[in-house]
Formats: structure tokens, sequence, C-alpha cells
């Protein structure tokens, strides 16, 4: 298994289990499913079956990952992702300054779609609450199959 974490932080934010791909060049999107939050971890809820109701559900992603919801308004989270930004270059210009051009590009593209469906996210930080680090952003983002 692949974990990968969060450059700044070392904390953990998702698995290759979660069939990752890279979106817009520079961010990563996963699949995550609703699973019991009294579950041990793996416990998925299996194809075809319905999730109780009852118990407290919870995205796997942030349930694995020990994830901490938080909170932006839309002026913080600009503020944010311009000081996470610059991390970003500056990490690229020391450890992979072949790709610095390509990131200015992808980043500006996807700042501006960011900002736009800014109210549709819920905000996550990792398992130490480091907001200077890397977010997780989770949004509806239903299939054409209905599920």
């Amino acid at each position: 298994m692949i974990v990968y974490l969060d450059v700044f932080s070392g904390d953990e934010m998702f698995s290759d289990a979660l069939n990752p791909k890279v979106v817009q060049g520079c961010l990563y999107e996963v699949e995550a499913k609703m699973v019991s939050a009294g579950e041990e971890v793996g416990g998925l809820v299996p194809e075809g079956e319905d999730v109780d109701d009852s118990v407290e559900q919870v995205l796997n992603v942030v349930k694995y990952a020990k994830l901490n919801e938080t909170t932006f308004t839309k002026k913080q989270f600009i503020t944010w992702f311009k000081r996470y930004m610059k991390k970003v270059l500056a990490y690229l210009q020391e450890n992979n300054p072949d790709r610095v051009g390509e990131f200015k590009t992808e980043a500006g593209a996807v700042s501006k779609v960011l900002v736009k469906k800014f109210k549709e996210f819920t905000f996550y930080v990792g398992e130490s609450y480091d907001q200077e680090a890397g977010l997780a952003m989770s949004f509806w983002n239903s299939k054409d199959d209905g599920s």
C-alpha cells in the first residue's frame, strides 16, 4: 500500500486504496465512501447494501487518515491558498525545479476553480491540525448512474 503524506506536516492524507488520480495537474482526487464511524479500518459498506441511517456515517478517507474538519471563510481560504502555494513553490524549486513553471500555470487555474466552488467544499486538516500544511477538501460529486 502506498500512503500519501503531506510533505510539510507528515500527516497521512490518503492511500492508494482510494485510487487517487491527479486532476488539473496539481491536485489529487480520491473517491471516498461512507462508513460507520465505529467500524474498524477496512469496513466499507459492500456494493449494493444500504447504509444504516441510525449509525453515524463518516467518509472513509476522513476516518482512516484521521483528518479533522475545519472551517474557513472565503477570504481565509484565499489567504491560506496563497500562502500554501508559496510553500509548495519553494519546495519544488528545491526538490523538483523542472516542475516549477508548469506548477505555476496549474496552480493559477486551480485557484479560480476552488474559489468559484468554495461553498461546495468541506475542509479537513491532517491529524496534527496544522493549518499551514495541506488541506483535504470534499464535495459531493454525483455520478451519472445516480450513485
